[in-house]
């Protein structure tokens, strides 16, 4: 048997998925991050809660989803899901290209590789 083999496909994809669960809290307290939202529990924040169905709390939501799609963008994760829902909820082309273009470039720095390196030990 090999090491790929030995484990359950069943085991292995409950872990995926909790740590996909994970990684969407994470996404969600980057996004508010980003926007300097209020702690969850305040006051603030239950005050932006009451309004969340208002224009301005349309807009709150539209802006946290589009900061969620640039920092998914940015860790290099399938940001597909996160476009549909920025879609769906009236997002435009042009606010959803803005956040793709915040991550121009490598997503993440590289040392330069000394001569005769292998790419995969540097």
């Amino acid at each position: 048997m090999t090491r790929a083999s030995r484990f359950d496909p069943v085991v292995v994809a409950d872990a995926a998925e909790a740590l996909r669960a994970q990684i969407d809290v994470l996404l969600d307290r980057s996004a508010d991050r980003l926007l300097c939202a209020p702690p969850a529990g305040t006051i603030a924040w239950h005050a932006a809660w009451q309004i969340r169905d208002s224009a301005t709390g349309r807009a709150r939501a539209q802006a946290h989803r589009i900061a969620r799609i640039a920092v998914a963008q940015r860790l290099g994760l399938d940001i597909r899901t996160d476009v549909n829902a920025a879609r769906a909820a009236g997002a435009t082309t042009r606010e959803i290209e803005a956040a793709l273009a915040a991550d121009i470039g490598r997503r993440w720095p590289r040392r330069p590789t000394p001569e005769g390196q292998l790419f995969l030990f540097t």
